[in-house]
């Protein structure tokens, strides 16, 4: 009986390695233009994900996710054991890629400060300690040669709300393998 299972097997296994497969949904075993039309949220989406071209909304929420986590462990957030109120007044973007979509990144941010332990945030329409501001970018970078040239950056700025100074920046940036569409 293992005999003939495997006698099946082995060639199954070969034809599928010819074959592509669409790994956010498994039951799809080769995807085409239509279904991938299907697949994605909006027309926008499946035009850049047709020509490949920058970074998605995703990229920027990834990284933005991980300059929030450094930005809480501050010893700005831990003084007395209370937590600071903070409003988020504007995400920005500075970079080449029009097809970004701001909104999405901001509210993104907000979801992540509100399930903070070391920030409270507010929406403005009650009283807040400071405030932060998210610059998107790209960045030439060359210390990385198996990365491209241009790298997507996210700086955090606090600011205090007696004389809009700015206190503090978190910054961290993503890099892309050469010749490929993932970012790290």
């Amino acid at each position: 009986m293992k005999k003939n299972a495997l006698f099946f097997l082995i060639p199954f296994l070969f034809s599928c390695s010819t074959t592509s497969v669409y790994l956010e949904n498994p039951d799809v075993i080769s995807e085409d233009e239509n279904t991938l039309r299907q697949n994605v949220d909006d027309y926008m989406t499946y035009l850049k994900i047709k020509n490949q071209k920058g970074p998605f909304d995703k990229d920027f929420i990834l990284l933005s996710k991980r300059v929030i986590k450094k930005m809480v462990k501050d010893e700005i957030f831990s003084q007395n054991g209370v937590r600071k109120r903070i409003a988020l007044r504007d995400v920005l973007n500075q970079t080449s890629f029009s097809d970004l979509r701001p909104a999405i990144i901001h509210e993104a941010i907000e979801h992540d400060l509100m399930h903070s332990r070391q920030v409270w945030m507010t929406d403005g329409s009650e009283p807040y300690d400071y405030v932060i501001d998210v610059e998107l970018s790209e960045i030439e970078q060359s210390f990385d040669k198996n990365a491209d040239k241009k790298a997507i950056g996210c700086m955090i700025v606090l600011f205090d709300l007696k004389n809009d100074e700015p206190i503090k920046e978190w910054f961290d940036i993503l890099k892309r393998d050469k010749n490929s569409d993932s970012w790290y």
